[in-house]
């Protein structure tokens, strides 16, 4: 099942509810960061697949991904191979 959020607050009531394995994150949330999003989700759960993606090749952002202790982080744009290398090194630790 696929879940789309348009904001931080809509994500975590997704999350809550869903409780998805893999999460694709964007930087640039209209209400919060998306890095605020992740650091909520992470000290929720430590088994949260997290994927940051961004426009920004900012490497502070890239830095705050590694120490909010996301599984990986993609610049747009990016393509449908990106995401299935991140859905397959998922699937891999599942085995």
């Amino acid at each position: 099942m696929v879940y789309s959020a348009s904001g931080a607050e809509e994500g975590w009531k997704l999350y809550i509810d869903h409780a998805p394995h893999i999460i694709f994150l964007d930087i640039g949330l209209p209400d919060a960061s998306g890095h605020e999003l992740a650091r909520r989700i992470r000290q929720h759960t430590s088994t949260a697949y997290i994927i940051m993606a961004t426009a920004s090749d900012y490497k502070e952002d890239a830095e705050e991904a590694r120490q909010n202790q996301v599984d990986g982080f993609i610049t747009k744009p990016f393509d449908k191979g990106m995401i299935s290398n991140y859905i397959d090194k998922y699937l891999a630790t599942q085995l």
